[in-house]
């Protein structure tokens, strides 16, 4: 059985965790301007590009350690090839930050960064709440609604239609679209996104 990766890695060089009104959500990395937390997932995506390669999230010991194993057991079921899947590392000079080695995998397309950081989100939420059960966590409220994509995502190993790139794995898989003012309306697309973006899967009997 594969065995998540949890090093030691060197001297943690960023700046403290965000310190706002959810700590436990947030998401770092380094920039041309230094160093940066988010406490938001999408305002985070703006700076989250295909060549960053180590991201940072804030966590306790024992949810960096849920989130590395929950990680495990997703890219497991995927069988995804090792090479290819998450490092994760530890700082003995800041045991609330855990980064994450991003592989080429991952760093792909945007459909796989913005499900990654769904995933990370959903493992911190479920782990922050002593539940640790890895069906439980992917009932997380984005992974729910997004039911069908994941499943797709997972029999398809994230493959998606060449020239195809989303706009939102919530707004384009959830078949709910929200405006500026947080407001949800109905669009309707979520079956046709599935086949608009990602390839068909083979019926088994």
């Amino acid at each position: 059985m594969y065995k998540p990766l949890l090093e030691k890695a060197k001297k943690y060089k960023g700046t403290s965790p965000y310190s706002g009104w959810n700590p436990n959500l947030s998401y770092g990395h380094y920039s041309r301007d230094g160093f940066n937390w988010h406490g938001c997932r999408e305002t985070f995506h703006t700076y989250y590009k295909r060549n960053v390669k180590l991201i940072y999230i804030s966590a306790s010991r024992s949810q960096q350690q849920s989130v590395a194993k929950f990680m495990a057991k997703f890219e497991q079921e995927m069988n995804l090839a090792e090479r290819y899947r998450l490092k994760f590392l530890q700082y003995d000079n800041n045991k609330s930050v855990l980064g994450v080695l991003v592989s080429s995998y991952w760093r792909s397309n945007t459909a796989r960064r913005e499900l990654l950081t769904i995933l990370l989100r959903a493992a911190i939420r479920r782990t922050y709440r002593i539940v640790k059960d890895f069906n439980k966590v992917r009932n997380d409220s984005y992974l729910k609604r997004t039911k069908k994509a994941v499943d797709r995502f997972i029999a398809t190993k994230g493959r998606l239609k060449p020239r195809r790139r989303i706009r939102g794995w919530l707004d384009t898989f959830s078949g709910w679209r929200y405006d500026g003012w947080g407001r949800r309306t109905s669009n309707n697309t979520e079956e046709k996104n599935l086949n608009r973006y990602f390839p068909r899967v083979p019926l088994h009997k």
